[in-house]
């Protein structure tokens, strides 16, 4: 995938985010995709992940849940606060979530999904339409099966006091 190439080096490179703040996270994602030949599904002046997801929702992204993720999918986390999508990334071809930190203000972070699951309530799984239609189709679950894998992390979550850390 383009775009999880175009990602990690960004993030190997130490992408300087701090002048976006709390929205570095779609920030650098937007740059990735830039980095990849691609425009964002959000556009490139969009850097609010609510508005960022509700766009991928209208535009047809599949959500694929955690266990089918792949290389350049877009993931979206959620905490307990209003609104509760805080956080945006990418899956990395070694299946790693690469995103924005914002201690660091840059895009330095690579982190599994397991470690994500402790720090963040829900977390969504997103795939471009024109990929799934590629073939990409037999790793993506029903949506309801993905209703499903998300509403038992939530539950999971929230059983395991996973917290509501904002990045």
């Amino acid at each position: 995938s383009n775009l999880a190439d175009s990602a990690e080096k960004l993030n190997a490179a130490r992408l300087d985010t701090s002048r976006f703040g709390r929205n570095g996270c779609v920030y650098a994602v937007n740059q990735a995709y830039k980095g990849a030949g691609l425009t964002a599904p959000w556009g490139n002046d969009v850097n609010y992940v609510p508005t960022a997801r509700s766009v991928l929702i209208r535009k047809g992204f599949i959500q694929v849940g955690v266990k089918n993720a792949q290389p350049g999918d877009i993931v979206i986390m959620a905490d307990t606060g209003s609104p509760p999508w805080v956080h945006i990334g990418i899956v990395s071809n070694s299946g790693t979530v690469l995103h924005n930190s914002s201690t660091n203000k840059a895009f330095t972070n690579n982190e599994s999904f397991s470690s994500l699951m402790r720090r963040y309530v829900k977390i969504e799984v997103y795939r471009a339409p024109s990929v799934v239609a590629k073939g990409g189709k037999e790793s993506v679950s029903s949506p309801a099966k993905s209703k499903a894998n998300n509403t038992e992390q939530l539950l999971s979550s929230r059983r395991t006091g996973a917290g509501t850390t904002k990045t």
